[in-house]
């Protein structure tokens, strides 16, 4: 099938299926409804690929849409903490969705044995099962032991996760194995293992002869399905539990397995050298997670000879010295975090990137010492990077630094520089630097985005001023200042704000580059950045492709550059504004009047917000999912109330801080982070 245009283009149907595959969600959605032969290719797309999440009172006005005839096809099915009971809002959609499911994830769900039953029955093309935090299920011991449960089975199950299960037993673990013959990735994150041997003694007195325990989880069962598909297992996630380097050591006794993905993540118990011994054990290792562990310098030098490694997490490593992250300079590595590393000494990270950065796509520094030169040379040297965590770097993201990630990363598409401080309005615009921030031997090219609107825009020249007029006044080297540190702060800034106001008006380049250069940037969180004014924001912040966007607790953005933001950014969905003081229902407003994919909302503690806002949602907020107006003391609670009903896609909104709200009301529970794939990128919706 092939479609034509007007200037004799053949763009055949397998193409733009291809196309289309690679665009996230809410791209598939807008571009079907240009054409109906869009409309054909994005239902195709959305076919194979759509997810559905559903939290608590969502999944219960959902249900029925999601059972209706019209409904649109889906995959994949995350419900959290919803009424999954026979007789709950959702019996009646296991029927009709159930056989095309190939993801199920349950976080936190009320469901009982027999309803399972019922639900895995119709589930029988299922790869990935999750029954995570479902206390109620596992709490009688007796799940899946009936008759009605010896016919149930799930050949194509490759994933299970039973993470933060406590009730987890060795009958109930091997009953679910049971099910699913071809497994390779198996998780038991928070789940209470016992690894000691006395534990396995008290409840197997004649050495594992006789009836399996359902009062306990012992190591020797996990071990018992890792040996018997030891040739077929390839991820096995520990993490949070007590494994200790004997455990370690019976991992690494088993000849054919060969792990593929390993997360051991706050395994404390656990030393250097049972993982070193292990890390060598598993040749084959492409994802590793050793985030809070005891990892020492013959953890990082075997995970440096590992010739497929190309995740790696050592995130909160309190005995992790220097000299161990030097081997790592040698690793291919795409992705590596180390954050939260607060004994490393300054600059001792940039020890473990490779000389030759073209591999590394992902780097996470959170919290680190770095320096300003630190984070300028990383920059020089990783060209290739989409993702940059460098949140509480205090000291190490500074004007100059961003200056210098917006020139030499131009695909960076995540970019978090929550808590730092020393970023200002000069910094992201390039407007209002010293000579010597800039770099001389480097070609600039006018950046006039931010200058003129949108790009291509033209408009005649200014007048240009005498120099003397762009000159800052020096104050006399005798001059005495009787304020505060906190003064001056603020009367510096005041005057930086002027400076690049002045420039901006005078149609000066600066250095010529601006966070603007980062045209594929999907995510960007300035939150707690306290010198970053509306100035900045409402200049810079043009992206057409931002999706997730973080400006809380900024206490000099205002409504000017709020309500911009929906016409510089359409396709934002997750927007946090926390915190934000001076925002009123004028900035909001405008907000979500060109935002219309804003699913998530973050407005918590803007007290200035009314009534005005909450009707704002009702009229244009229809893919509003997720709202926190918590401490809105303006909003009254019987509003937020009719907004809940307008808005079936809505989880409950909390009503406390707001006008007429009860005392002791609970803020809503935070929603659920993406699903995760490999490399740790969420799966596409």
């Amino acid at each position: 099938m092939t479609v034509g245009y007007q200037d004799g283009r053949i763009v055949p149907y397998e193409v733009l299926v291809e196309i289309f595959s690679h665009l996230s969600f809410s791209d598939v959605l807008s571009a079907g409804l240009v054409c109906r032969l869009w409309h054909d290719v994005s239902c195709h797309v959305l076919r194979h690929s759509r997810t559905v999440c559903l939290e608590g009172g969502g999944a219960e006005r959902a249900a029925g849409l999601l059972a209706s005839e019209e409904a649109a096809p889906f995959t994949r099915l995350v419900l959290r903490e919803a009424d999954v009971s026979a007789r709950g809002p959702l019996a009646g959609l296991w029927s009709s969705a159930g056989p095309g499911l190939s993801v199920l994830r349950l976080l936190g769900c009320t469901v009982k044995e027999s309803d399972l039953v019922q639900i895995l029955s119709h589930c029988e093309e299922l790869e990935e099962l999750a029954l995570v935090g479902c206390d109620s299920l596992f709490m009688t011991g007796n799940i899946l032991s009936r008759d009605s449960a010896q016919q149930l089975s799930l050949p194509s199950l490759r994933r299970l996760d039973l993470s933060a299960n406590r009730y987890l037993s060795d009958a109930i673990l091997q009953r679910l194995l049971a099910l699913a013959p071809g497994l390779e990735e198996l998780s038991l994150r928070s789940c209470q293992i016992g690894f000691h041997p006395g534990i396995y003694r008290k409840f197997y007195p004649g050495g594992g002869a006789g009836a399996v325990s359902s009062s306990v989880l012992t190591f020797e069962c996990v071990m018992a399905f890792v040996r018997e598909r030891a040739a077929a297992v390839r991820a096995l996630d520990l993490s949070d539990t007590n494994v200790e380097d004997g455990a370690l050591a019976d991992l690494a006794a088993v000849s054919e397995l060969r792990l593929e993905t390993l997360r051991l993540e706050g395994c404390r118990a656990a030393t250097g050298a049972g993982l070193a011994a292990l890390l060598t054990a598993q040749p084959r290792l492409a994802e590793l997670d050793l985030s809070g562990t005891r990892a020492d310098a013959a953890t990082t030098a075997a995970a440096a000879r590992l010739p497929r490694l190309r995740l790696l997490a050592l995130r909160r490593c309190d005995r992790l010295p220097a000299a161990a992250l030097e081997p790592l300079a040698g690793a291919a590595l795409h992705e590596l975090d180390l954050s939260e590393n607060e004994r490393l000494p300054a600059d001792a990270a940039a020890a473990a990137l490779p000389a030759d950065g073209s591999q590394l796509r992902r780097l996470r520094l959170r919290a680190l010492k770095l320096t300003a030169d630190c984070v300028i040379r990383l920059a020089d040297r990783l060209s290739a990077l989409r993702e940059l965590d460098l949140s509480r770097c205090l000291t190490g993201v500074t004007d100059s630094s961003l200056q210098a990630i917006c020139r030499h990363l131009p695909g960076l598409e995540v970019l978090r520089l929550s808590e730092c401080h020393l970023v200002t309005d000069s910094g992201l615009t390039g407007l209002g630097l010293a000579g010597a921030g800039a770099d001389p031997a480097a070609p600039l090219k006018p950046n006039k985005t931010f200058l003129h609107g949108e790009a291509g825009a033209a408009q005649e020249p200014a007048e240009q001023p005498p120099p003397s007029a762009l000159v800052t006044p020096q104050r006399s080297p005798h001059a005495i200042s009787l304020r505060s540190r906190h003064e001056r702060e603020i009367w510096s800034d005041a005057g930086r704000k002027q400076l690049v106001q002045s420039q901006i008006e005078l149609n000066d380049t600066g250095s010529g580059i601006s966070l603007v250069d980062l045209k594929g940037l999907v995510e960007l969180d300035l939150s707690q950045c306290s010198r970053v004014s509306d100035i900045g924001v409402t200049h810079v912040v043009r992206h057409a492709g931002l999706r997730r966007l973080s400006l809380a607790h900024c206490p000099q953005l205002g409504d000017g550059a709020v309500a911009l933001l929906g016409r510089h950014c359409p396709a934002l969905e997750w927007v946090r504004l926390a915190g934000c003081a001076s925002l009123t229902d004028r900035g909001l407003t405008g907000l979500v009047q060109h935002a219309r994919r804003l699913k998530h909302l973050d407005v918590q503690g803007c007290i200035e917000l009314t009534d005005a806002s909450v009707r704002a949602l009702m009229t244009h907020g229809a893919s509003l999912q997720y709202l926190n107006v918590t401490g809105c003391r303006q909003v009254s609670c019987a509003l937020v109330s009719c907004l809940e009903e307008a808005l079936p896609r809505l989880a409950p909104v909390s009503r406390a801080g707001l006008d007429g709200a009860e005392p002791g009301h609970a803020p809503p529970p935070p929603p659920p982070p993406p699903a995760q794939g490999r490399a740790g990128q969420p799966r596409r919706r």
